[in-house]
């Protein structure tokens, strides 16, 4: 399928909790848009600014948290756009609720995580440069098929505490196949923000993660806990399986613990065992708290010498070539920024950015089967983080090599061209 064209546009994205808005800007600038992004309090100011100077975005973004209050916003901006023709693309948090054309001038996408076909397709229907008659279903996750896992249940409210945008599209489809339904949250922040807005049933989260980690996130839980009966089962999902690592989960208040990559059969089972902990009110049932046993690495076999294994996203998420292929496609952009960031705090000697930055491209370059790439940027982790000041920059250009050259491979693979990260 021709991936829609977004090349050009003016777009404004409004939002007060953007935190999808880091995925989502990155979109915008690798496909060629132009954008401005702010909160709603300062849209206003903006727009009567560039009323009078005569130009007005093509698309506004907004963040839709609840729908009369977004409904109040679209009038208010048109308002503001009233010599103009204002189009909406409708951000939405909940996956309940009517998705796509809306009218005419609006179009509405589930955005956790942000899909990015949603995102381009959306765009192109409100300026007219793709066809809301045309049959898109092929972009929605499909149906598990027989070789697959089924769900399971329903009814269940999970939230996932993932910074990286590879680990969470496969997170959400290992949930998605086992029947459960998932809220992302982007850093610890997000999660405990969510965390205190609704209820849910159980928290997965990794350990590292940017302004707040699955730690310090873990203990501000348990605080707000305390005095209640209340125990929301945490399991941490982690790229370091290193000696102590789960020992120092458990410490943290996290009930259990998993290695990435994780395969199915053992995420339903800690899943099955965890929830069967609490009941539906939400009070805990007696049950021991995990130990943590020997620290293994997940049975995968790949090949070393390719750059990457797509057998080992088949164990994840199941053998749906479409579904394996998305995934792939969505590494790229991230992957390319992650690479930009990397280049950067290479040239400021910033040596906390580069542990940072190589450790969030070993933990998606994993769940790929992308094993040397990770073994290379758990190298290159492990040196940042050391006491002995040595040059890591010929260590961080290896790593930018080969992670181009994985970047490479799965272009060619999927028909895809260098300068652009595909879609569906």
């Amino acid at each position: 399928m021709v991936e829609p064209d977004i090349a050009g546009l003016d777009i404004l994205v409004v939002g007060d909790y953007p935190f999808e808005r880091h995925t989502l800007l990155e979109y915008l600038d690798h496909y060629g848009a132009h954008h401005e992004a702010m909160t709603f309090e300062q849209v206003v100011a903006y727009l009567e600014e560039t009323r009078k100077k005569g130009h007005m975005p093509d698309v506004v973004l907004l963040e839709e948290r609840e729908s009369e209050q977004s409904q109040d916003q679209i009038s208010r901006l048109r308002k503001l756009q009233r010599d103009h023709k204002p189009r909406f693309l409708l951000l939405s948090t909940q996956r309940k609720g009517r998705q796509g054309t809306l009218d005419q001038d609006s179009y509405r996408i589930y955005c956790q995580p942000m899909r990015r076909s949603q995102l381009l397709l959306g765009l192109a229907i409100l300026v007219g440069r793709a066809s809301p008659l045309v049959d898109h279903s092929t972009l929605s996750l499909r149906a598990p098929t027989e070789t697959e896992e089924q769900p399971i249940e329903s009814d269940v409210s999970i939230l996932v505490a993932e910074d990286n945008p590879t680990n969470q599209e496969v997170i959400r489809r290992q949930l998605a196949l086992l029947g459960y339904n998932c809220t992302i949250a982007e850093d610890g922040i997000e999660a405990l923000h969510r965390y205190h807005r609704q209820p849910f049933d159980l928290l997965l989260t990794d350990c590292h993660m940017p302004e707040m980690d699955g730690f310090e996130l873990t203990r501000s839980i348990r605080h707000a806990e305390e005095g209640s009966k209340n125990h929301l089962p945490i399991l941490a999902i982690t790229a370091n399986a290193l000696q102590g690592e789960a020992e120092r989960c458990i410490a943290a208040g996290m009930d259990d613990y998993m290695a990435k990559p994780v395969e199915m059969p053992l995420l339903k089972s800690k899943l099955k065992h965890w929830l069967a902990t609490t009941t539906p009110s939400g009070e805990p049932q007696p049950s021991p708290v995990a130990e943590p046993g020997p620290e293994v690495e997940v049975e995968v076999e790949v090949d070393p010498a390719a750059p990457y294994d797509r057998d080992v996203l088949g164990k994840l998420i199941g053998n749906d070539p479409t579904a394996i292929d998305e995934v792939l496609r969505d590494f790229v952009a991230p992957t390319q920024a992650i690479l930009d960031d990397l280049r950067r705090a290479n040239a400021d000697a910033d040596r906390k950015a580069i542990k940072d930055q190589a450790h969030k491209l070993k933990s998606s370059s994993r769940s790929i089967g992308s094993t040397t790439l990770a073994d290379l940027c758990a190298e290159l982790e492990t040196r940042a983080a050391s006491d002995d000041r040595d040059d890591i920059g010929p260590l961080v250009s290896e790593v930018d090599a080969l992670a181009n050259t994985v970047i490479d491979a799965i272009q060619n693979d999927l028909g895809s061209p260098r300068a652009i990260a595909s879609g569906e």
